[in-house]
């Protein structure tokens, strides 16, 4: 199996986070580890819910896929 491209991991955990469900989240977390940018300390505190977690890393995330894309120019 390849390896998930680092858009569709963050992609992947946009989506698990809203179901409210630690186990696919924690899985999804589990999978940005690959991710070229991740960034550990961008995960907060590792005695926050899961869930917290993982939107502080899916804001990082989504900040530098989206960084630059504004700063692009045309």
């Amino acid at each position: 199996m390849e390896p998930e491209t680092p858009r569709a991991v963050t992609l992947a955990l946009a989506c698990v986070l809203p179901a409210d469900d630690d186990e696919a989240i924690a899985e999804a977390l589990g999978e940005t580890v690959g991710h070229p940018d991740y960034n550990p300390d961008a995960q907060g505190d590792p005695e926050a819910a899961v869930q917290s977690q993982g939107l502080s890393l899916l804001i990082d995330l989504a900040q530098q896929e989206i960084g630059p894309l504004v700063f692009q120019r045309s």
